[in-house]
């Protein structure tokens, strides 16, 4: 588990930074900022100046005096699609290996252009399924947050879109939905 973690939200009209430490059994807030950007920079969830989005980062870093350069970023808009399903009940490894073709059912983008992930709400269900949370965002939006945040010299260590982004890229844990490695 990580003593200390960097979560980095691109939102639409700022990046914001978390930085917190672990103590004890919980965390401590080391640092915590924003940094405004040009309206227009972020157009529902798409990056439209890459270079303004960069910048900003820097300049935030710079402000906070962060030196981590690994940071877990969170991912929103229209290109990213959360929805609670019931599944066949299945082991672990055939829920890995099925869930895109589960995930076809419920999502409006072809599979092969999305990032999946998912994280089991419910064993079994009354009905003997298996509930999930589905999370997908197209492929060319992780790339494009993922591409930022190496155009600001960081690195994404993972992608997030469903808990704050701060508290479970601290977790450390890999039943936090939505885990993408870029």
């Amino acid at each position: 588990m990580a003593k200390q973690c960097i979560g980095l939200d691109i939102g639409s009209s700022s990046v914001k930074a978390v930085q917190l430490r672990k103590k004890g059994s919980g965390w401590a807030l080391q640092a915590f900022g924003m940094q405004p950007l040009v309206p227009q920079t972020i157009v529902d969830g798409t990056i439209m100046d890459q270079g303004a989005v960069a910048d900003a980062i820097r300049q935030l870093w710079s402000r906070l005096k962060l030196r981590q350069k690994d940071v877990a970023i969170a991912i929103a808009g229209h290109s990213v699609i959360i929805k609670k399903i019931a599944v066949p009940q299945m082991n672990a490894e055939q829920l890995a290996q099925n869930i895109r073709n589960e995930a076809e059912h419920h999502i409006p983008f072809a599979k092969d252009d999305v990032e999946i992930d998912y994280h089991v709400v419910n064993p079994q269900n009354s009905s003997g399924q298996t509930e999930l949370l589905l999370v997908a965002a197209k492929k060319e939006v992780v790339a494009d947050y993922t591409q930022v945040v190496r155009d600001a010299s960081l690195s994404a260590t993972s992608t997030r879109r469903f808990q704050s982004t701060s508290r479970a890229s601290c977790a450390g844990s890999t039943s936090t939905p939505f885990q993408i490695a870029p």
